[in-house]
Formats: C-alpha cells, structure tokens, sequence
C-alpha cells in the first residue's frame, strides 16, 4: 500500500503532517518500519482486506511512514504512534 522512503526528513514531514491536521481536523498516525518488515505487509493486507477500517483511517488520520534504522529484522512489528499536535511548537 504505502513505500517507506529511508531519506525522508522527519522533522519537517511531521511539522507538515501536524499543519495538515490542524487543517482537516485529522490526527497525525506515524508508522516506523520498513518495506523489508513482514508484519507491515501484514499490516497493510489488513487494511486492504478491512475497507471500512481503511477508510475510518483515511478519514481520521494524516499518514506519515518512516523506515527504521538498523539491521532489519524478522521477527517484530512496525511501531505506529499519534502524535499530539499541542506538543508541536506553533501548533
């Protein structure tokens, strides 16, 4: 569903994701994995398989995806947060 790009600039992509938000009155969801990670293929034939869940996603959420650093593993899962906008100066 969704590429993990490993050059994204996280500061700046979540500052913009926060500002998109506050726009659309969504939340921010950041998922932090990789697209070598098994579980977040996993993850993504849930939603693919759960449109209604996929669309409360789309609906609610301002998506941002980030590969992991390090070694990737086989065993685990994806981390996936919300982050409050309020913590986010000038926000």
């Amino acid at each position: 569903m969704h590429n993990y790009d490993p050059k994204r600039d996280a500061d700046k992509d979540i500052r913009a994701a926060a500002a998109e938000a506050k726009l659309t009155g969504k939340r921010v969801l950041v998922e932090v994995g990789g697209d070598w990670c098994k579980w977040c293929h996993i993850m993504d034939g849930f939603y693919k398989q759960n449109p209604a869940l996929l669309d409360l996603r789309e609906k609610n959420y301002v998506l941002r995806l980030y590969e992991s650093a390090g070694t990737p593993v086989t065993l685990g899962n994806s981390s996936v947060l919300t982050v409050d906008l309020k913590a986010i100066p000038g926000n």
